[in-house]
């Protein structure tokens, strides 16, 4: 089973699109029970864009912390 790390929610409405998941090590986006790196779509409930991808997200974090100039 899956170790839950986080909720992931829609940024306008607040529904939950799924749940940031340590997969076999890895990070995933588990949603209805399908382990992803990537999603994209709108949510149903109020039509926002969605888009999941993991190694982007990674990389925005390093440069985000590692960004800055000296």
């Amino acid at each position: 089973m899956p170790e839950e790390i986080a909720i992931i929610e829609c940024q306008k409405c607040g529904r939950e699109v799924g749940r940031l998941s340590d997969y076999k090590g890895r990070q995933m986006l588990i949603v209805n029970g399908i382990a992803t790196t990537f999603w994209r779509g709108v949510c149903v409930n109020c039509g926002q864009e969605f888009h999941w991808d993991v190694g982007t997200k990674a990389l925005a974090e390093l440069i985000g912390q590692n960004g800055q100039k000296p």
